[in-house]
């Protein structure tokens, strides 16, 4: 519930910047590009 928490979901839908690893920490790369807007989200 924190202004970081809008920034995250914003950088979420914009898979462009690849900013979501940076974010959230990148168990599984391969992953994150089959799913770009789930994977670095959850």
């Amino acid at each position: 519930m924190e202004p970081d928490d809008e920034l995250f979901f914003l950088l979420c839908d914009v898979p462009s910047l690849n900013a979501g690893p940076q974010i959230v920490q990148p168990p599984q790369p391969a992953s994150a590009k089959e799913f770009p807007s789930t994977a670095p989200c959850f």
